[in-house]
């Protein structure tokens, strides 16, 4: 009896758990998408992995052209088990330089990262290339 208990509680806190990183998914890509329609390129650093900065600092720069204006959430997927999401998002921008309107397709990655000091959603993919 006494083991089942404990097995029930370790499902329950892992529900729990789960149930966490679900819901502070949406602030988190919901922020990041909103301060890329600001066009707030250094900001949107902040929500990028560790391991994927270098890689979307040099993806932010090549974008400083891009004005983005719109974007719509296509689909999200959030994978409890393996700490995972993925968001296929529509941005509508333009270029500084043109007036013409665009559409492109950017698909997210993000994983959940617990540390000492950080438990939050991160990005993992730079930005896309804007033409």
């Amino acid at each position: 009896m006494r083991n089942l208990f404990i097995i029930l509680t370790a499902v329950f806190v892992l529900a729990a758990c789960s149930a966490n990183i679900r819901e502070e998914f949406d602030p988190a890509f919901t922020k990041y998408n909103d301060i890329l329609a600001r066009n707030d390129l250094q900001a949107s650093i902040m929500f990028v992995a560790d391991k994927a900065k270098e890689e979307y600092i040099k993806s932010a720069d090549a974008a400083k052209e891009a004005r983005v204006f719109e974007y719509r959430i296509i689909d999200k997927k959030v994978d409890e088990p393996t700490r995972k999401a993925r968001v296929n998002v529509e941005l509508e921008y333009y270029m500084n330089y043109s007036n013409r309107v665009k559409t492109l397709r950017y698909v997210q990655e993000w994983i959940w990262i617990e540390e000492k000091d950080l438990k939050d959603w991160r990005l993992l993919t730079p930005l896309p290339a804007f033409k």
